[in-house]
Formats: structure tokens, C-alpha cells, sequence
């Protein structure tokens, strides 16, 4: 049988609390200190109109039975709704308890570097036990040892860290761009007739050097001759592959859209990608969320569009009658301050809020511990310009 992760990383630290938020349902306490601390004038928080309602007995937040989904991500709420997604409440990186006051010199991790967090969130490797392997490349070296034939790409992104195994494997990760689908190039090139512009480059590169060297040339010729084989043959099945999903919508902010789309193709033609394919890693990266300032215009510019690819890709993946076997994640370097700065902006935080779903997911819940206070004193209220 086929499974298949999807990450989806929100670059730039998404306002996750600009996402999930509390809800004002039986007067609960907590939406007004979220008013009062992000609200109004304040300018980031979510006024009574903005927000879609969600049951999060789950979260345990002293009577405050509900939660509010932005309702810019009301694909979220419909799959939360449906049982088949989960919110993890105030995730993020620590390798170990810290406070806001000991935090600085408790902690070796530079906790509200962007650089820092994001390479965090691709090892999952506090410790570094795994010696600069992502967690999803680690979790595609242990299928493999147990006989799964694997697969790992990365889509319109050179950060593919987390889809990385073991080297010794000799696995590498596929980066994937979604701009046309380019080949490496036109191999008529190279045939007598055509246009020669490529051919010395390329009688170049592969030439003979010295005898001692004669390994690590053929080495890198056969790899090259490979992947030039590999991109033909796949560029060839995913152009010729039609989706029941047309992935419409006016938006695509950060190719979200067209990432998730090529997800669905090299999904679709899983059967024809690998000898016996059936366990599946992507990552796709939306950039733009680093909001020191505006922060009400930058979810109004972003949230659309992930709405619009998540909604179109999870009817895709539904049409295709393989929900069960899909799981999408979507997550970012790390969270945001909970109440603002003096841009109507918020500055890099600690934990989020994630969103995880799929066919086999036992949803409709929110886990961990959503934040019980948005007052400036609270010990939740950890942030960094």
C-alpha cells in the first residue's frame, strides 16, 4: 500500500495565533484578553467577524469549549470539521524546559533566528544523534531498511534538508521546479544536424582526465547521465497526466498552488516513478511571512492562496481515492509574539499552532497546550525584534 507526507513550511514565522485563535463563544475569557492584547487599534487581531468557529473540548481551556479558524483558511475549519485534521497549539523547538528568564543562558539555540529555526525544524534533532539527516529522509531510511521502495522531493526550493537521509543510502532527493517543468535540455542538441550550441559543453564535462581520476569522472558522469534520464522520463509521465481537480482560483501567492498541484501529478503517477514506489516524503515551502509590520495586510495577502491550494489539493487527493494514504503538515520555523509591536506587527516568538490532516487522521481535535493568557506579563509571552 502507498502513504505519502506532505510538509508544507510557512517561511518567515507565521502568526499562528493569527490563524487559531480563542472564540468568544459562552463569554469566554480568553478572546477578550486576545482583544485586548492584539485587537483594535493594536491592529492584529482577529474582531468576532474574522474568525470560524471550532469545537476544541479537546484543549482543555478552562470552559472555553471553542476555538476561532481564520476565516481566510476556511478549508481548514471544513477538514477540521470533517474528523480528518488536528491543530497542535504552541508547538516549537527547545531541548530543554526553559523560562523567560533563564532562557538566554539555558539554551545554546538562537531561539529567534530564522536561519537557526528553520534548519530546527528540518533535522528534528535536538542533539544532533543524526548527524545532519532531516526527520523525514530518517524516516525514509527506516521504511527502506524494512523493504519499502522510497521516494523524497523537494518542489521550487533549494531547502530539501528534511527530505535528506543517510548518505551512505546513495538516496538522493529530487528537487522539482514547478516553472514549466524544464528538462535538463533538449538532447536534439546533441545530434549531428542540430544546433551544436551544447555539445562542447558537454564533451567537456565529461571527458577523460587522468588515469587516477578516471573513478570519480565516471562517477559523476554516470550521475549526471542519470538525473538527465530521471528528469526526461518524469517531465514526460507528469505532462502527460490529467488531474480531476482543475486547482482553480485567482491566486497562487508563493506558487503554494502550483507546488501542491505537482504534488498531486508525481502522486498520480507514483506507479510509473519507481520500481515498486510506495512510501512518498514532499516538501513545499511558502515564503513571506516575517510580518514586523502590517501584519493584517500580509495574512490578507498570503492566507488566500494556501487556502485555495490546500481546499484544491485535498479534492484532488480525495478524487484519486487515496485520503487514507496522505498526510499533509503544515508548519514554520517557529511562532510569533502574542501581542503586537509598534508596527501592527509581531516579532519573532517561541511556539505556533499547526495544522495536520489527511484520511487517516483522527481529527477534529487540538492538541498541546493552547496559551491560557495574552496579558504582556504572562511567562507565555516570549519575543525577540
Amino acid at each position: 500500500s502507498y502513504k505519502a507526507i506532505v510538509y508544507i513550511n510557512l517561511a518567515g514565522g507565521a502568526d499562528s495565533f493569527n490563524i487559531l485563535t480563542p472564540h468568544y463563544d459562552n463569554g469566554c475569557y480568553l478572546y477578550d484578553e486576545y482583544l485586548e492584547a492584539r485587537g483594535g487599534e493594536l491592529g492584529i487581531g482577529l474582531n468576532r467577524d474574522d474568525i470560524l468557529s471550532i469545537n476544541a473540548t479537546s484543549a482543555g481551556n478552562g470552559g472555553c469549549d471553542k476555538l476561532g479558524v481564520n476565516k481566510m483558511l476556511s478549508a481548514y475549519k471544513d477538514i477540521y470539521d470533517e474528523g480528518k485534521g488536528i491543530f497542535f497549539a504552541n508547538m516549537g523547538h527547545l531541548h530543554k524546559p526553559v523560562t523567560r528568564e533563564n532562557w538566554d543562558v539555558e539554551t545554546s539555540t538562537d531561539l529567534f533566528s530564522h536561519h537557526t529555526m528553520k534548519e530546527e525544524i528540518h533535522l528534528v534533532d535536538a542533539f544532533r544523534e543524526g548527524q545532519g539527516t532531516g526527520v523525514l529522509g530518517r524516516l525514509l531510511d527506516v521504511v527502506e531498511r524494512q523493504g519499502h521502495v522510497v521516494g523524497a522531493t523537494a518542489v521550487d526550493t533549494r531547502s530539501h534538508i528534511m527530505v535528506e537521509g543517510d548518505p551512505s543510502t546513495g538516496r538522493q532527493a529530487d528537487v522539482m521546479s514547478t516553472g514549466d517543468l524544464p528538462r535538463v535540455f533538449d538532447k536534439a542538441y546533441l545530434r549531428p544536424g542540430h544546433s551544436d550550441e551544447l555539445r562542447g559543453y558537454v564533451q567537456s564535462l565529461h571527458a577523460d582526465t587522468e588515469d587516477n581520476s578516471g573513478i570519480f569522472g565516471s562517477k559523476w558522469s554516470q550521475t549526471f547521465i542519470d538525473m538527465w534520464n530521471k528528469t526526461d522520463e518524469v517531465v514526460a509521465l507528469i505532462r502527460a497526466t490529467s488531474l480531476q481537480t482543475q486547482f482553480a482560483g485567482d491566486t497562487n501567492v508563493g506558487s503554494i498552488t502550483s507546488q501542491l498541484k505537482l504534488v498531486a501529478r508525481l502522486i498520480a503517477i507514483r506507479n510509473e516513478r519507481g520500481n515498486g514506489l510506495n512510501r512518498d516524503v514532499f516538501y513545499c515551502e511558502m515564503g513571506g511571512f516575517d510580518a514586523h509590520v502590517d501584519l493584517d495586510e500580509v495574512m490578507k495577502e498570503q492566507l488566500p492562496g494556501l487556502n485555495n491550494a490546500v481546499a484544491n489539493f485535498w479534492a484532488e487527493i480525495k478524487a484519486q481515492g487515496i485520503e487514507d494514504s496522505v498526510t499533509v503538515v503544515q508548519g514554520s520555523e517557529f511562532g510569533r509574539s502574542l501581542t503586537p509591536n509598534s508596527a501592527k506587527g509581531s516579532d519573532n516568538g517561541w511556539g505556533g499552532n499547526y495544522f495536520v490532516f489527511g484520511g487517516d487522521v483522527k481529527g477534529g481535535k487540538t492538541l498541546g497546550e493552547y496559551p491560557t493568557s495574552f496579558e504582556r506579563s504572562s511567562p507565555l509571552n516570549i519575543q525577540h525584534h
